[in-house]
């Protein structure tokens, strides 16, 4: 049923990158910002320092981002963003607790950072009519729940640029899959991505899965080498990306190496050094290397002023660009409620979107028509890059995932 194909797609892939989450404890940190009376606030659910992974990058950007929208814009109205973070473990019941927390703080949207309890967590603000926004969605929920506007498709449509970047520009006919093994997962992964690949002309497609607690990724590395792949793909958390490019290194494997962009952070492609080289990720997010580009030359200036410690990274920019989003869209927002963005304002200006400039990004339409199955996706365009001495080299322009994903069928 091409229905169950489509939806069972962007699961598949997103849990990929969140790996297991069974036995962790309902933990969730409460918010850390005190509000200011005049504040607009943004709530953010981010999991961090949790079994399953942890990605602090993006609440740092898009708190990098609310400091430089107040010093440069003046915030919105002349009334400062605050950014209000709620950290989870991964768990339903911490996204569901930092939910009702973070409504408590009555958002005009929230971000949800890698919110791998979405599925808990949005059906409070459906309920209480807030939107929730972001850019690295990984539930299925994130990407068609109504009240959900995601300005970019995360690692769902990173694998399918990747698929379709490796079968149309490296003209590769053989390809592996190393990822960690969800359990219930693997045969719907293995029939929609061999369904992708084989309809790309890729006649050999082997995959490899890893059990979440593997303590070396040489042997899955291995199995991937032995049927003579032209590339492979690897989806791993962030945490494990230096492992496997570790193993890649080890064992002397030559197929070009696809990556998520959680895996392409200026600390870990410096540690990589020449092992990294001809790597390819993809991502939504223009290269953070690139001197030339505007934005990324205000995203990396303000990153240096308001966070000293950060490095530069994709998945930091992916918070950076959200909240630059929010800063355009709450002006636009407040020039129909008084002067003050609302929830129910911001709502409406972002269901009227059609091509809106998207922040280190593609532009972004959020009229539920990019892929109609995956209403909550404005932005299917990614843009594919290769690592060469740990920088982010842009190969074309942006491809549009939206033609790969009907392969599915």
């Amino acid at each position: 049923m091409r229905t169950h194909g489509r939806l069972s797609l962007s699961v598949a892939v997103g849990l990929l990158v969140a790996g297991c989450t069974g036995g962790s404890k309902p933990v969730s940190a409460p918010p850390t910002s005190q509000v200011s009376s005049n504040a607009i606030v943004i709530g953010l659910i981010n999991t961090e320092d949790a079994p399953i992974g942890s990605f602090p990058d993006l609440r740092r950007g898009a708190q990098a981002a609310a400091r430089y929208v107040n010093d440069t814009y003046g915030g919105v109205g002349h009334r400062p963003v605050q950014i209000v973070p709620c950290i989870t473990n991964g768990t339903p019941e911490s996204s569901q607790s930092c939910a009702n927390k973070l409504l408590a703080q009555h958002p005009v949207a929230v971000i949800g950072g890698v919110d791998l309890g979405a599925a808990a967590s949005l059906p409070a603000f459906q309920s209480a009519k807030v939107p929730y926004v972001g850019g690295t969605p990984v539930t299925t929920d994130a990407l068609t729940s109504d009240g959900s506007f995601m300005f970019a498709g995360g690692t769902a449509t990173e694998v399918l640029g990747e698929v379709g970047y490796a079968a149309d520009s490296l003209h590769a006919h053989r390809m592996a899959a190393v990822y960690v093994n969800v359990p219930g997962l693997l045969s719907t992964a293995v029939g929609l991505l061999s369904t992708i690949v084989r309809k790309k002309g890729v006649t050999d497609f082997k995959v490899v899965p890893v059990p979440s607690d593997a303590p070396d990724l040489v042997p899955a590395l291995t199995s991937a080498a032995g049927s003579h792949p032209d590339a492979v793909l690897a989806v791993f958390p962030g945490q494990s990306c230096t492992r496997v490019i570790e193993a890649v290194g080890s064992i002397g494997l030559k197929a070009r190496m696809l990556y998520p962009s959680l895996c392409a952070g200026e600390q870990l492609l410096s540690a990589a050094g020449s092992a990294g080289n001809g790597a390819v990720v993809a991502s939504a997010y223009r290269p953070y290397t690139d001197a030339g580009d505007p934005e990324v030359k205000t995203y990396r200036s303000a990153l240096a002023r308001y966070d000293k410690s950060a490095k530069p990274s994709l998945l930091s920019e992916a918070g950076f660009s959200v909240v630059m989003n929010l800063q355009a869209l709450m002006t636009q927002a407040s020039a129909g409620s008084g002067g003050v963005p609302t929830p129910a304002s911001l709502d409406k200006t972002l269901r009227a979107t059609k091509d809106h400039p998207n922040f280190l990004a593609a532009p972004f339409s959020c009229d539920g028509k990019q892929i109609p199955l995956l209403r909550s996706l404005c932005n299917t365009r990614v843009q594919i890059s290769v690592v060469h001495d740990g920088t982010l080299q842009p190969v074309g322009g942006y491809v549009d995932t939206a033609a790969i994903a009907k392969l599915v069928g």
